[in-house]
């Protein structure tokens, strides 16, 4: 059945038209036919462009395992060279220069002050503080 209304969606207000002039002076509105269906505008968002994943951090060494028990130093004493001494878990390392731990950790330099040590896997150098 074109151009007839097949359901009112007024039939709720319980709106009934009567002829002409009566039905507008009540209601304000006047009853008619509709030919065609109204014409229905959406509005659709734009497309969001896909953001990608936020690029992850560089990876770190992980904290140093090790405490600084203390160091010496002399002419009498490892030939001169500074000796260091620090604990990993249960253990008392006493380690030099060049000396390398568990293939993880290389020991750069001894002062009075640090024990430089490079993570190997990332050969990132860190430092461990002597404390007097």
């Amino acid at each position: 059945m074109q151009g007839h209304v097949t359901h009112n969606p007024f039939d709720l207000l319980n709106l009934q038209a009567d002829s002409g002039e009566l039905g507008a002076r009540k209601t304000g509105f006047t009853a008619r036919s509709v030919s065609k269906a109204p014409t229905v505008v959406a509005k659709v968002a734009a497309p969001v462009a896909a953001q990608p994943p936020p690029t992850p951090a560089p990876p770190t060494a992980p904290p140093l395992p090790f405490t600084v028990l203390g160091g010496i130093t002399g002419d009498r004493i490892a030939g001169g060279r500074p000796v260091a001494f620090l604990r990993m878990r249960d253990e008392v390392l006493t380690v030099q220069a060049g000396d390398e731990i568990d293939k993880t950790y290389r020991v750069e330099a001894i002062t009075g002050d640090s024990v430089e040590l490079t993570y190997l896997p990332l050969k990132e150098r860190q430092s461990l503080i002597m404390r007097p």
